[in-house]
């Protein structure tokens, strides 16, 4: 099996791996921040609107996890092949 030499790809993949849990990160607090922000406001299911959003996001950031951890180990094994 030939080993891959990287390029264009590799670096966009790994800025992607890189910056994809801190804008899901960022994803959770600001609607989770609308979320309690917007207490007392007229309209409650637009409240639980930004909290099921923020819930989204969080499965979201786990399956990017997972996915980098997966990814991870197979760039693991492919450098000792």
């Amino acid at each position: 099996m030939r080993k891959y030499q990287g390029g264009y790809y590799e670096q966009e993949n790994n800025r992607c791996i890189e910056q994809g849990p801190g804008r899901e990160l960022a994803a959770i607090v600001q609607y989770m921040k609308h979320h309690y922000e917007g207490e007392g406001m007229e309209s409650p299911a637009v409240l639980e609107i930004f909290k099921s959003t923020a819930k989204d996001e969080m499965k979201h950031a786990e399956n990017l996890a997972r996915g980098s951890s997966i990814l991870a180990e197979c760039l693991q094994r492919n450098l000792n092949q």
